[in-house]
């Protein structure tokens, strides 16, 4: 019997060792396009690497990430689980009719960051009095698709932290869109199924709510953009590729003009369809400082997170230009930028939990 253990162990560890080594030898990748993430890099060895431990950490998660037909395993087990009954896959909540949901807790929210966040926007609303300020804080579609969820599945309290922005921003308008939200899920799909993104139906009714019905942008028009979207929901379970999304883009006149970073860009980038992350479509993702020329009036600036990328269009026929700053890649003053430029109407437009969570926004200084 110890012959049999013995033996056993050995081919246990060759077989370990050899596929160590095949993660050694084989090419390397930088980016798991599936999982929508950075693959560890295999550490460069030193002493101090070596005397602190941090190599041989090193070492292990980039074996991890470039295990041979790692992506595959990961799939089958995905595949075993949920075969099983569970429900909580790789932090996304498996719902029904095909819907994935980020698993979003009450501890996964930084309260104390959300009032010192809030706060930061007050204080800026109190130094531009003559800018109007909205605050939109989108909740993510576990707080708004409820009967969709799986049961016994955690959700954090989307109203408690929208009514704490209220108490807070008392010189701002906080808009709520749980209840629109859920009151146009009755009858169309306003969050994707496979990614934590709003679709053009959900970006519109924040745009309705935000316009108080009276935006240029009147009726929701859109042209086709890909049925083959598996999101960032997708990339945490790797399970049911069957179940795709569809992506549409709200038609905006021809004239809009884009800049990201000073350089001419474009409202939609269309090869992006064509790649895993088919969502950068707008804007080809998120940049520091995004300028949007378009056939309205007036100035608005927006700090932002990714939900802005996909509201963005609907804007283009009511202001002549649109700033977009996304704090968590924006490496200039925000204050110095409003001093030198002038602002109507200011825009906070995030996903409430990543509003929440987000350290960046300290970057106002305030």
């Amino acid at each position: 019997m110890n012959r049999i253990r013995l033996i056993s162990g050995l081919a246990i560890t060759v077989l370990l060792l050899f596929l160590g080594l095949a993660s050694l030898l084989a090419p390397q990748k930088d980016y798991s396009e599936n999982e929508n993430r950075n693959l560890a890099s295999f550490p460069k060895i030193s002493l101090s690497g070596l005397a602190d431990g941090s190599f041989m950490k090193g070492l292990e998660c980039a074996i991890t990430d470039h295990f041979p037909l790692r992506e595959k395993l990961v799939l089958t087990r995905n595949r075993i689980k949920m075969a099983l009954g569970h429900k909580d896959i790789g932090g996304a909540y498996i719902g029904k009719n095909g819907y994935l949901f980020e698993k979003v807790t009450e501890k996964d929210i930084n309260t104390d960051l959300y009032k010192k966040n809030l706060k930061r926007i007050h204080s800026l609303s109190e130094e531009y009095k003559n800018i109007r300020f909205n605050v939109m804080l989108v909740p993510s579609s576990g707080a708004i698709l409820k009967e969709m969820l799986p049961s016994h599945a955690q959700v954090y309290n989307a109203e408690a932290l929208l009514s704490l922005a209220e108490e807070e921003l008392k010189d701002c308008r906080v808009i709520h869109l749980t209840s629109p939200l859920e009151q146009a899920a009755e009858s169309m799909q306003v969050f994707y199924k496979t990614d934590h993104h709003w679709t053009e139906n959900g970006a519109y009714v924040g745009y309705w709510i935000l316009t108080n019905g009276e935006g240029a942008y009147k009726t929701l028009k859109t042209l086709p953009g890909s049925d083959e979207l598996l999101g960032t929901l997708y990339s945490k379970v790797l399970t049911n590729p069957d179940t795709k999304d569809t992506i549409n883009l709200p038609v905006v006149e021809k004239d809009v003009k884009v800049k990201i970073n000073g350089k001419d860009a474009s409202l939609y980038c269309k090869e992006k369809l064509e790649e895993k992350d088919k969502y950068a479509v707008f804007l080809g993702g998120n940049h520091g400082l995004a300028e949007i020329f378009g056939t309205g009036k007036g100035n608005i600036l927006i700090l932002k997170d990714s939900f802005a990328n996909g509201f963005v269009p609907f804007l283009t026929k009511d202001y002549a230009k649109i700033t977009m700053i996304d704090l968590r890649f924006y490496s200039g003053s925000v204050k110095t930028y409003m001093a030198e430029n002038s602002f109507d109407d200011v825009l906070v437009l995030y996903e409430l939990n990543n509003f929440a969570n987000d350290t960046n926004i300290a970057k106002l200084g305030l």
